[in-house]
C-alpha cells in the first residue's frame, strides 16, 4: 500500500537490483537517480502514472509476479533455493468508467483472449517472424458536455476509461482542422474532464527478424521480407504470438468477461447518429498469485508469490 490513499502502486525499480550500467536519463530524469538502500521507485496507477521515489517502510507488499522457470528462495538467507513450475493468478477488476468492483475473484478462464497486438508483441505472416515496434491509434474522446472527438496520433498513449483535463492536447494553429468546431464551441475549462470511451489501433509498423527455421533452405530463401506497415484488413492476416505468462492478469489491464450476464456497463455513442453501444470493459485492480515450487531437495510446495523472493543469481552449485 502507498500513503497516497491506499493505492495500489507497481514497483518498477528497487535499491538492490543490478544497475551496472547507470540510466542514460539520470540528469535529466530525477526519478532514474540511483536507489540508496530501502528505497524503490514507484508508479501510481490511479495519477496518471505519476512516479516516486518511497521507502520500504511506507509500503506493503500485496503480490509479486514471478513467470514459469523462475528461481525463488524463502528468504535471501535461506540456502535451499526452488524453480517455479506454475503459476495461478486471480485478480479482482471494476469497470473502466464507472468504477464499479465486481466482489468475487477472476482467473484466466473467466476473460476472453486478448487479440489485439501491443508494441512489443510477436506475429507471423507468411513464415516470417516479426515485432510490433510502433502503433497509429485512433482514440475516440467523451468530452464533460457530451461532445465527441476522435483523436489520431501516433504510439499508444490512451487507454480505455482514463479521465483527465489533459486527454485532448492544447489547441495549436494546425489542430483547428481537426477539433476545429470542438474548440469553437465555447472553448475548454481547466475543470473539463474528458473520458476515453475507445481505441482503434489503426496501422502496425513491424520489424521482421527472421524467417522460421522449420522451412527448408530453399524455400526460406525464395521468401521476400513482408512489408513494413500494416492498416485495414492486411491486420487480419498477422497471427499474434504469446505465451501462457504473457496473458495472466496484471494490475492495470484492460479485460472482458466471458459470461457479461449481470456485469456493469456504461452506454455511449460513437457519434452522433449512432445508436448508444454498451461498454463491458474492465480493469485489474487486485491481483494474487500461487506458485507451485520445486525445491532442490525434490519437494513439491504451493506458496504465495509474497512468501518467496526472486533468486536472481544462481551458480554453477544450484540444482533441482
Amino acid at each position: 500500500m502507498s500513503p497516497k490513499g491506499g493505492n495500489y502502486v507497481p514497483t518498477k525499480r528497487c535499491w538492490h537490483d543490478a544497475e551496472d550500467v547507470p540510466p542514460q536519463t539520470t540528469l535529466t530524469d530525477p526519478m532514474m537517480r540511483p536507489l540508496r538502500p530501502g528505497e524503490v521507485g514507484v508508479s501510481f496507477l490511479a495519477d496518471g502514472g505519476e512516479r516516486e521515489i518511497l521507502s520500504e517502510s511506507e509500503l506493503s507488499l500485496i503480490d509479486r509476479s514471478i513467470q514459469p522457470g523462475d528461481f525463488c528462495k524463502r528468504s535471501i538467507d535461506d540456502v535451499r533455493s526452488g524453480v517455479v513450475t506454475n503459476v495461478h493468478v486471480k485478480g479482482r477488476i471494476q469497470h473502466v468508467i464507472s468504477g464499479e468492483l465486481l466482489e468475487e475473484w477472476k482467473t484466466l478462464d473467466d476473460l476472453e483472449t486478448r487479440l489485439d497486438a501491443e508494441i512489443g508483441d510477436y506475429v507471423v505472416y507468411d513464415d516470417w517472424i516479426g515485432q510490433v515496434i510502433e502503433l497509429f491509434d485512433e482514440s475516440l474522446i467523451e468530452s464533460s458536455n457530451g461532445q465527441l472527438v476522435r483523436l489520431p496520433e501516433l504510439s499508444s498513449r490512451l487507454s480505455i476509461g482514463e479521465k483527465g483535463n489533459d486527454i485532448i492536447p492544447s489547441p495549436t494553429a494546425s489542430m483547428y482542422n481537426f477539433f476545429g468546431s470542438f474548440f469553437n464551441a465555447g472553448g475548454r475549462r481547466p475543470d473539463d474532464v474528458d473520458t476515453v470511451i475507445d481505441v482503434q489501433h489503426t496501422v502496425y509498423a513491424v520489424a521482421w527478424l527472421a524467417v522460421s527455421q522449420m522451412i527448408d533452405l530453399t524455400t526460406a530463401e525464395a521468401k521476400t521480407r513482408p512489408q513494413r506497415f500494416w492498416a485495414g484488413k492486411d491486420i487480419e492476416n498477422l497471427t499474434l504470438i504469446r505465451g501462457r505468462s504473457d496473458l495472466e492478469m496484471r494490475v492495470g489491464d484492460r479485460v472482458r468477461l466471458k459470461d457479461n450476464t449481470a456485469a456493469p456497463f456504461t452506454r455511449h455513442r460513437r457519434d452522433d447518429t449512432d445508436a448508444p453501444f454498451e461498454l463491458r470493459l474492465f480493469i485489474v485492480t487486485e491481483t494474487e498469485t500461487n506458485l507451485d515450487v520445486l525445491w532442490q531437495d525434490g519437494t513439491k510446495e504451493s506458496v504465495r508469490s509474497t512468501e518467496v523472493i526472486p533468486y536472481l543469481n544462481p551458480d554453477e552449485y544450484d540444482c533441482w
